[in-house]
């Protein structure tokens, strides 16, 4: 994967974590500019994905599905669900599922180890608190959004860290 690469998907995920994390209030207008940012996101990923790999299978085209049924999913004339919460579990739950084969994919090609695991505990948590959010257990309500943004941050700054230093951080080798 090319450093402009990294950059791109960084700066998506960084966005779309901050948007979370700013908006845990869970009003009509964040599920209006989320579901917008994540549509167009997908859009951009499977652009993306078509102009460098001239394919939308791989990493684009991943992430660019994931983008677009979770964006529909908050989507609020069309929405999955009639609860913003409930599409934000179903986001955790899709997201940690990727994450979770991500790391998995690391660290069966013996990439970067330590980045692997972080991935992994980031799909961890992800997952944990989707369920933990779709049987609504406890108050998970009040931490749904800043929960998921945080951990797209987290995400957000090893991607950009591979793209800044072109090192292999995410276990693929930045050109």
């Amino acid at each position: 994967m090319k450093k402009n690469e990294f950059l791109f998907r960084g700066i998506i995920f960084l966005v779309l974590g901050i948007l979370l994390v700013v908006g845990v209030s869970g009003n009509a207008i964040l599920g209006w500019a989320l579901s917008i940012s994540l549509l167009v996101a997908a859009l951009a990923l499977a652009i993306a994905g078509l102009l460098t790999q001239k394919s939308l299978l791989g990493n684009f085209g991943f992430s660019s599905a994931i983008f677009l049924s979770v964006g529909l999913a908050l989507l609020p004339p069309i929405a999955l669900f009639n609860a913003y919460y409930q599409a934000i579990s179903l986001m955790m739950i899709v997201f940690g599922a990727y994450f979770l084969v991500e790391g998995v994919m690391n660290l069966s090609n013996k990439r970067n180890t330590a980045v692997a695991i972080i991935i992994l505990l980031l799909g961890a948590i992800l997952m944990t608190f989707g369920f933990l959010l779709w049987f609504n257990v406890g108050d998970m309500q009040r931490f749904a959004s800043l929960i998921i943004g945080i951990v797209f941050i987290v995400y957000a700054t090893l991607l950009l860290i591979s793209g800044f230093t072109g090192k292999n951080i995410l276990g693929v080798k930045a050109k």
